[in-house]
């Protein structure tokens, strides 16, 4: 039985065929290879390693081939029920596309369940098919979408894994003489997992060597911010309260009256009661769920906080948010960390256990470009460490505000 090479022997035979065989390629696209490689299935096929590297390298050479105009490109994307973030990030791509081409054929299909609140303007501009279903029950295509997906000239899924993709494949491909070519893309951090790990030869998002970058967004025009106005869009209960807390604990010192803007306010009231907001200077609490309010007083002195609920909330009026509100702001996914990178604003990631391997290796870049600026390199290790108890972090990131 074959010996089965380790992560360094790949590597190392890896270095030598580029030293050796390496293509004439510009600079800008010199290839990176990994220090390191994890020692399981998926990365250990030398060959599967080097196509992802060379594939990275050698994507420039896209830019000028010509897509047929008379067939239609196809972006599918499975919305995972915890958020519409994947929605975005999806219209987002459909239109950097088109921008680069506007006489390409795209028409966007999203998959998204029913119970979704899904605002009015959180559409493509393209040619866009909203599915509903209910999860987990895999959505029954109707025969339009089924023709639509086998007369394409590509599909390409972006940016997550559909968990009926056989059955999106076999639509597709069964008894289709001219079958489009199908392209999984995960979403940022994802190339350790079995939907796009390097021996699927599929491709993932990220800034792990292997992965192939991130989403870009046109910076946003610098506005005057209102710092006494937050934005933020939180999904867990230690990130929503880690994020108050450090906002609290930033301003305890200051009598200024504060206020949250959140697009999901079910969300954030459980937790307010054990956040003991009497502690940081707050006087009263207003809940602003438009057209009810309500207030509760806590004591008699100090500053007013209200709780600002924006239902339905478009990705501009997000954009707009970041820009105009304070910069410091609580985002959840791929696709607000995107908004929020083209708004100049500092991100607080409230990360599910998905996107730590994402706020791992964007730490990783930040310590070998960014060291000088090194209350940046403190604070991101501390998005990831999600087993300090929120006031540990709160205090932490209130501190490196400061």
């Amino acid at each position: 039985m074959a010996k089965i090479p380790s992560s360094y022997e790949i590597l190392e035979n890896i270095k030598h065929l580029l030293d050796t065989k390496m293509p004439t390629l510009p600079e800008y696209v010199m290839p990176n290879i990994p220090k390191a490689l994890p020692e399981k299935k998926g990365f250990l096929e030398q060959e599967c390693v080097l196509f992802q590297i060379l594939d990275k390298a050698l994507l420039y050479k896209y830019k000028d081939v010509s897509l047929p105009k008379d067939k239609k490109i196809i972006l599918f994307t499975w919305v995972i029920p915890s958020g519409l973030g994947d929605l975005s990030m999806q219209i987002h791509i459909a239109e950097i596309l088109h921008s680069l081409d506007p006489k390409l054929n795209i028409e966007l299909v999203s998959i998204i369940d029913e119970r979704s609140p899904l605002p009015d303007k959180l559409r493509s501009s393209l040619p866009h098919h909203i599915l509903m279903y209910k999860h987990p029950t895999p959505p029954t295509l109707p025969k339009e979408i089924q023709t639509l997906l086998k007369e394409a000239f590509s599909i390409i899924e972006i940016p997550t894994a559909y968990f009926d993709f056989e059955s999106l494949k076999k639509i597709a491909l069964e008894n289709n003489p001219h079958p489009p070519i199908i392209s999984r893309i995960g979403q940022y951090g994802f190339i350790d997992t079995k939907d796009y790990a390097p021996s699927t030869n599929e491709r993932s998002m990220g800034l792990y060597e292997l992965e192939k970058g991130i989403i870009a967004l046109p910076c946003l025009s610098a506005t005057t911010r209102d710092v006494n106005t937050y934005f933020a869009y939180l999904i867990t209960q230690e990130g929503i309260t880690t994020y108050f807390l450090s906002v609290l604990l930033h301003r305890k010192k200051d009598t200024q009256n504060i206020t949250i803007i959140v697009p999901n306010l079910a969300a954030i009231l459980p937790y307010l009661e054990e956040m003991h907001l009497a502690d940081f200077g707050v006087k009263e609490i207003h809940i602003d769920d438009h057209p009810t309010t309500s207030k509760l007083t806590l004591q008699e002195t100090g500053k007013t906080l209200t709780i600002k609920h924006q239902k339905n909330i478009s990705q501009k009026e997000i954009m707009r948010l970041m820009t105009t509100c304070n910069p410091f702001v609580g985002i959840r996914g791929d696709g607000s960390f995107t908004e929020c990178l083209a708004t100049d604003a500092i991100f607080f990631y409230d990360a599910l256990d998905h996107a730590i391997p994402f706020l791992i290796d964007l730490n990783g870049v930040a310590g070998k470009h960014l060291l000088p600026y090194f209350s940046l390199c403190e604070y991101l290790p501390i998005l990831y460490q999600i087993k300090m108890t929120p006031i540990d972090r709160a205090k932490k990131i209130a501190e490196l505000l400061h």
